[in-house]
């Protein structure tokens, strides 16, 4: 320890020549003071000016011991040059100087006395300090529980976890020395005996006080210190860092665990065991002693590393093995159908699902196809899950013929191919008819269908209701739909659709028609449908201009008012044929009435509205008692309504009883054969 004390003295001296018996250093009163072994003191005197020559120095002198006697020991840290013109000084004009002395430290206890002294001129100070030098006590201290090692020279190590003893210095006989242990410069609080306990990394001093002096000792570093066990994981090929400490891979593959490496490193891998409780317990591995290890089996790792000084263990390494998920394929029931096994029909669907799935998070599927069987294996797009059903095109391709079929299963880090199953594909029955597909044939006719097949052991059936026809032939003569369905000895079934349909044309020859004796009329039939044939007939002598087309012109011969009837006959292209007639009523003019007669007596309106008025065509005042008939024609000559007897009641329908179109319609009134009346009505519904 370094101490800093002011001993101010004033000294004089004599010096020869022009300046003889001048005064050099003014005389003081002495000053003591206590001091320590190797305490440094500060030494201050004044000088009268302009005494010291240029090239002057300062000393400090200590004493024998006892103080009576100066023998030359000098203990100022260097001679202070001290005199005119000397920087930083300058001229000395009664200036005050201070130097720098050290106590030796192999000084003996006791009184001395300190003076100051000059070389130019050669002078000492006219009076001089007493000190009293005191004993310092030793700061070494020593230290157990570590070890120096010889890398780290400047340290001094302990284990992690250990607790250093430190030993401060023993007194002397009839000493009392007073202990301070600091940690990092700083007092540690009730440290206060000889031997300190300390377990963590830092600094360590120690002040010792004996009396009023004392002394720190340098700072010593201790490093609490653990071998450095970090283990590295070597890549092998196949395995997965789910973490920085965790690795997958799957069984049969390994990875490779390297501690630390050290020139007297020693080692022991841990590898951990669970007890009854599932609670981890660590156990050696026998044999397991080098820097690295070969790990085959799922575990948590771990490896004790000693370098001769400390040991410690590492931080743990799990090891995560994977089983290849070994499953095997079966064929399935599609969800809502049955199980159609290995052997389906052309253009049907089964399904193929993986047995005892070991479906899971980390679990995935590819399925994958040979087609032709034989050729490679390649990935179904899209087939993932757990199943697949087969269908027709698959990749995009029509699969219409024998294939097979496997899947590759995989989880984190294993792979399995499973057995492949062979789908059948077994082409549909085609089948042949004797007859086309559409078939027309006269009403009252029938035909006679044959089912036959392009494989052997095709059974046929006709799906009639209620009951099928197990046959392959059957006669038709009723119209509609007939589905035969043929199945093969795989129970592959084909189906074929005869449609019979039949001929029966529907004559129209047009409604009746009214004419005047003389008159010609214009026939128009229909319903032999294209390419069909047209013939005309009546039941009383006619002339036809054509009676083999469609539209013919007759003229009746009579001279009298008749009811003539012609027959239309009409044959289809088919053969079949319809027949329809038409009855032309011949008259004579009819009577001419007056104006207002037939105004008066005739209405020539209908509102069927109910209101009593012109809601039915009333003739009562024109037929009177007599029996008579009414037809009503539209404008095109059609016959819309009859009535034999007239009962005065037509309100505007046709002979159904339906509302007829607004508009304009001609009637005859016809008495015992005879035309009494003909004119125009026309019908207005719901307007008045």
């Amino acid at each position: 320890m370094r101490q800093i004390l002011h001993l101010v003295w004033f000294l004089c001296a004599t010096i020869l020549g022009n300046h003889l018996n001048a005064q050099v250093f003014v005389a003081s009163p002495s000053l003591n003071t206590q001091l320590c072994q190797c305490d440094t003191v500060q030494v201050t005197f004044y000088v009268n000016p302009g005494v010291l020559q240029s090239n002057n120095v300062i000393r400090v002198e200590m004493s024998d011991p006892g103080g009576t006697t100066f023998s030359g020991n000098f203990i100022e840290l260097a001679p202070l040059p001290f005199g005119n013109n000397v920087p930083p000084n300058g001229p000395v004009h009664g200036t005050v100087g201070n130097i720098l002395a050290k106590i030796p430290c192999n000084t003996a206890q006791g009184a001395y006395r300190v003076r100051v002294t000059s070389s130019s001129p050669a002078a000492v100070s006219d009076s001089s300090a007493i000190i009293v030098i005191g004993k310092r006590p030793p700061s070494n201290f020593t230290i157990s529980g570590g070890f120096v090692n010889p890398n780290f020279p400047t340290e001094y190590r302990f284990c992690e976890g250990d607790t250093l003893t430190f030993t401060g210095p023993t007194p002397g006989i009839g000493e009392t020395f007073i202990y301070e242990w600091r940690v990092n410069g700083a007092p540690v609080p009730s440290s206060n005996q000889q031997t300190f306990k300390f377990w963590q990394t830092a600094s360590i001093s120690l002040r010792v006080s004996l009396g009023t002096c004392d002394s720190i000792s340098k700072d010593t570093l201790v490093v609490s210190y653990l071998p450095n066990t970090n283990i590295t994981v070597v890549p092998q090929p196949g395995v997965l860092a789910i973490s920085a400490d965790t690795f997958r891979f799957c069984d049969g593959n390994f990875l490779t665990l390297q501690a630390p490496v050290g020139p007297s490193y020693s080692y022991q891998w841990l590898v951990d065991t669970l007890d009854l409780f599932n609670n981890p317990h660590p156990k050696a591995l026998a044999g397991s002693t080098l820097d690295s290890k070969e790990v085959y089996v799922a575990g948590r790792y771990r490896v004790v590393v000693d370098d001769g000084f400390c040991q410690d263990t590492s931080d743990y390494i799990t090891v995560i093995t994977d089983f290849p998920p070994v499953d095997s394929v079966v064929p399935t029931a599609i969800p809502g159908l049955s199980n159609k096994g290995l052997v389906i029909c052309s253009g049907d669907s089964t399904m193929l699902t993986v047995l005892d799935s070991s479906a899971g998070p980390d679990v995935s599927y590819q399925w994958q196809i040979s087609f032709p069987p034989g050729s490679p294996f390649i990935n179904i797009a899209g087939a993932t899950d757990p199943w697949f059903k087969v269908t027709p095109v698959i990749n995009g391709i029509p699969v219409d013929d024998t294939a097979q079929y496997r899947v590759v299963i995989s989880n984190t880090t294993c792979t399995y191919v499973s057995n492949f199953l062979q789908v059948d594909v077994v082409k549909f029955p085609e089948i042949s008819l004797n007859t086309p597909k559409n078939i027309q044939i006269c009403a009252g006719d029938s035909v006679t269908v044959v089912a036959s097949a392009n494989q052997p052991g095709v059974n046929f059936s006709w799906l009639l209701s209620p009951t099928p026809l197990n046959s392959n032939a059957i006669v038709l003569k009723n119209p509609g739909t007939y589905v035969v369905r043929a199945t093969n000895q795989t129970g592959c079934a084909s189906f074929d659709t005869v449609v019979l349909s039949l001929s029966n044309p529907i004559a129209n020859a047009g409604p009746d028609q009214v004419i005047e004796i003389g008159q010609s009329v214009t026939l128009t039939g229909s319903g032999a449908g294209p390419g069909g044939m047209y013939y005309w007939f009546a039941n009383k002598p006619v002339s036809f201009s054509n009676p083999l087309a469609q539209t013919t012109i007759s003229i009746p011969q009579t001279n009298k008012p008749d009811t003539i009837t012609y027959y239309l006959i009409v044959t289809d292209v088919g053969g079949c044929q319809g027949i329809d007639s038409v009855k032309v009523f011949v008259i004579e003019p009819p009577k001419q009435l007056d104006s207002v007669e037939i105004f008066s007596r005739v209405p020539n309106l209908v509102t069927p509205n109910g209101d009593g008025i012109n809601d039915v065509l009333d003739l009562s005042e024109l037929i009177g008692n007599q029996t008579c008939e009414l037809v009503v024609m539209n404008r095109y000559g059609k016959v819309v309504f009859n009535a034999l007897p007239y009962a005065n009641n037509w309100a505007g329908t046709d002979n159904a009883g339906a509302p007829l179109p607004d508009g304009a319609y001609y009637f005859l009134v016809v008495c015992d054969d005879e035309v009494i009346y003909r004119g125009s009505v026309t019908i207005i519904q719901n307007q008045f």
